[in-house]
């Protein structure tokens, strides 16, 4: 995307001298036709030289405004390698560091585009690491796998074996260059993998187990911007396996409750030696932050904040999400909370608003409601476990108003909810309020760790259609649909 948006401008500069000068449909129109012409010259650069662009008007000026220019296979490989793969050696620090920079398109971009000089910022922090691991005191790569479709052409391969040859000729050899290994379908590679991954999530293939590539910590003070190392406490050593469920005995730790609170992971796949529960220091540059947690754990009286004894348990998921629960040494009391691994602190938009923990055994008191509501068993459908009661008994259950649940609880009821989706079936009142409620949960349909695969199970609720037409179930139908339509894909 950034390679099309850059061949986008330069088309755009060309046919009007500054940047800007397109609406929003035509420049979109451009980048996509951009695109196309980048993949024609980058696919046969011997049998083409240039690629027309044309860019077509809008309304009555469909064809007196429409814009043409020319795409050369010079002016490719300018944009291209001089912005993307540019000749750098390998201590060449990145422009900008390494905060995430302006979305564009939706998507979070690095500051620095320059992949060349993002694969030496790379290189120089697991050096020690390799160094530690290979044995050689001055490692460097011996096979390079190239994946992605963006890497298909041979011109962009060859500038990045060359690159890396001439970082290492001091240590490998004049002329020398790391093998490439054989990838046939480039553009396939991360489907194929995720494909053999579903087959042996079903008892087939062979499991490769490396467990995580990552060693998580807990800030165990309050980072400021400039910081260059954090004060951590080691949750979950590098080499864990997804699954494994592992508790802090030590060190001792207090939680503030009743009060906001924040909770401050940090990742690193460079340190290695740190143990479960060790206290250290970690340099800026050696972690990943990842998006904080801002809530408030509600314990006993809610106006009365306390401070109490308790010991952290910590879970690495198959999905990639870390959960970590804060389990009270007084009393029965513990509070979940669930990070996203896989993204970063800078991505994240703002600073996070503040949200309530609900405690564990009142959660799973909701989830029995909403069970014993939709369950498979027919029910009265005018006592206690009516479906249009749901909703005051959940808010009694949890001492909140709908409007005031977090969504880490809504989307927790949303999965108690999508569990009993059978229920909805026993009359047109329990598909009208099922549906009203999963909406309100589920809403907007991203924004939390798993709402990706929450999604996919909702889409099968659209081919299924509904099992009652009523009017009241076809509005509440509507308006589902309504509330998660942002978390569905095009």
């Amino acid at each position: 995307d950034n390679m099309d948006l850059a061949l986008g401008r330069h088309i755009e500069m060309k046919l009007f001298g500054q940047p800007g000068k397109l609406d929003t449909a035509r420049w979109h129109q451009l980048v996509q036709q951009c695109r196309r012409a980048k993949e024609r010259l980058l696919g046969a650069p011997e049998n083409t030289e240039a690629v027309d662009i044309t860019v077509m008007g809008s309304g009555r000026s469909l064809i007196a405004n429409t814009l043409k220019s020319t795409l050369t296979q010079a002016e490719v490989d300018e944009v291209l390698l001089t912005g993307f793969f540019p000749e750098i050696p390998v201590d060449t620090p990145l422009q900008g560091g390494r905060r995430a920079g302006l979305s564009e398109l939706g998507l979070p971009y690095v500051q620095d585009a320059g992949i060349t000089r993002q694969l030496a910022d790379f290189w120089r922090r697991v050096r020690s690491l390799l160094q530690e691991e290979s044995g050689r005191a001055e490692p460097f790569p011996d096979f390079v796998l190239f994946n992605g479709g963006v890497l298909e052409p041979t011109l962009l391969r060859r500038r990045l074996l060359t690159l890396v040859g001439d970082w290492f000729d001091d240590v490998a050899g004049d002329g020398w260059q790391p093998t490439e290994l054989q990838n046939p379908r480039l553009d396939l590679a991360v489907a194929s993998g995720a494909a053999y991954y579903g087959l042996v999530r079903t008892s087939e293939g062979v499991r490769v187990g490396s467990g995580s590539p990552r060693t998580y910590y807990v800030s165990v003070e309050t980072p400021t911007a400039d910081a260059i190392e954090y004060q951590a406490v080691c949750l979950l050593p590098r080499g864990t396996e997804e699954g494994a469920h592992v508790t802090l005995a030590e060190p001792a730790f207090a939680a503030l409750t009743n009060q906001p609170v924040t909770f401050q992971i940090y990742a690193s796949s460079t340190r290695l030696g740190d143990r479960l529960g060790e206290v250290v220091t970690v340099a800026a540059d050696e972690v990943t932050v990842l998006p904080p947690i801002r809530t408030i754990l509600h314990y006993g009286k809610r106006s009365v904040a306390r401070q109490l004894p308790v010991q952290l348990a910590v879970q690495l998921t198959e999905i990639g999400t870390l959960e970590l629960w804060c389990q009270s040494k007084q009393s029965d009391h513990s509070w979940q909370l669930a990070f996203d691994v896989r993204g970063e602190a800078e991505a994240t938009a703002g600073e996070g608003a503040i949200e309530t923990i609900v405690e564990a055994a009142t959660l799973e008191a909701a989830q029995v409601a909403i069970r014993r509501t939709f369950g498979a068993d027919d029910g009265d459908l005018s006592g206690n476990y009516a479906p249009e009661g749901l909703r005051k008994r959940l808010e009694s259950i949890l001492e909140l108003e709908k409007e005031a649940w977090p969504t880490q609880l809504i989307r927790r009821l949303a999965d108690t909810f999508l569990e009993v989706a059978a229920g909805r079936k026993r009359s047109f009142q329990h598909e009208a309020f099922w549906l009203n409620l999963l909406g309100y949960c589920l809403r907007p349909g991203y924004g939390d760790p798993g709402d990706e695969l929450r999604m996919k199970s909702v889409w099968g609720l659209y081919l299924e259609g509904l099992q009652y037409n009523r009017p009241q179930v076809r509005t509440e139908w509507w308006i589902f649909w309504r509330r998660v339509a942002a978390g569905l894909s095009a």
